[in-house]
C-alpha cells in the first residue's frame, strides 16, 4: 500500500514488449474470493500502517462533518460504495495465488484514500 507519487499518465499510450524467447507470462481471470478469504484478506489489509493511518483519519474527520455523532463502528473502507474489492488470480496450475484488496474513499477525511495490497498465497 503506498501513495503513488508523480504522474499518473505519464505511460498512457505507452508500447511494452518482450524478448521473443522468453515463455508466454501466465494471464490469469480475477475471481470473486471465497467469504473466508474475503475476510481475511480485509483484516490483513486494515493492519497495514497506511490502512490504519487513514482510519484514525476516518475516525477524526466523521464527527466534525455529522453533526458531533462518533463514527459509526466500520472500517474507512466500508463507508460508502463501491466498498473495498478484493480478487483473487490464480496463477496457472502450479503457480501462486494472487489476493488483491482495493479500496477508496473521497470524503474529506483525507486526501491519500485509495490502497491496495496483493498477498500470495498456495493454492488450494
Amino acid at each position: 500500500m503506498a501513495k503513488v507519487d508523480g504522474d499518473l499518465w505519464a505511460c498512457a499510450g505507452a508500447t511494452w514488449a518482450r524478448a521473443a524467447d522468453l515463455p508466454a507470462p501466465v494471464v490469469s481471470r480475477a475471481e470473486a474470493p471465497s467469504k473466508e478469504v474475503r475476510k481475511l484478506a480485509l483484516a490483513a489489509s486494515s493492519a497495514l500502517p497506511q490502512s490504519v493511518k487513514l482510519q484514525r483519519k476516518f475516525e477524526a474527520w466523521y464527527p466534525t462533518e455529522h453533526e458531533g455523532n462518533p463514527p459509526p463502528s466500520l472500517r474507512w473502507f466500508e463507508y460508502q460504495k463501491p466498498r473495498a474489492e478484493v480478487r483473487v488470480f490464480h496463477l496457472g496450475a502450479k503457480g501462486p495465488t494472487l489476493v488483491s484488496v482495493s479500496a477508496l474513499i473521497d470524503e474529506g477525511c483525507n486526501d491519500e484514500a485509495a490502497t491496495g495490497a496483493v498477498w500470495l498465497g498456495a493454492r488450494r
